[in-house]
């Protein structure tokens, strides 16, 4: 178990290096703010950047003051689905 060559050592050590890819996280952002803020799906829009792991918004604004309220719950639940370093950091 203490062996670094072992391959479920190797995979731990990659599973921290490697961030999931832009689509995924945009998808689970989607899901996150549609159950916390309890908006449709088809309604929201978003892009996200990998390096800063931040979020914008480019749903209408309503929807977006919506989600700005409600941030800290969203991220939480995100830090939840994502882990503690793939989650978003910022909703701009």
């Amino acid at each position: 178990t203490e062996n670094n060559q072992q391959l479920g050592n190797l995979l731990l050590r990659f599973k921290k290096i490697i961030k999931p890819p832009q689509q995924s996280v945009i998808k689970e952002v989607i899901e996150a703010v549609s159950e916390v803020v309890g908006v449709e799906r088809n309604l929201l829009k978003f892009e996200y950047n990998v390096s800063s792991r931040t979020i914008y918004i480019k749903s209408h604004s309503l929807i977006r003051t919506e989600i700005m309220k409600k941030k800290a719950e969203i991220i939480k639940a995100l830090k939840e689905r994502l882990g503690e370093n793939n989650h978003p950091v910022e909703f701009i």
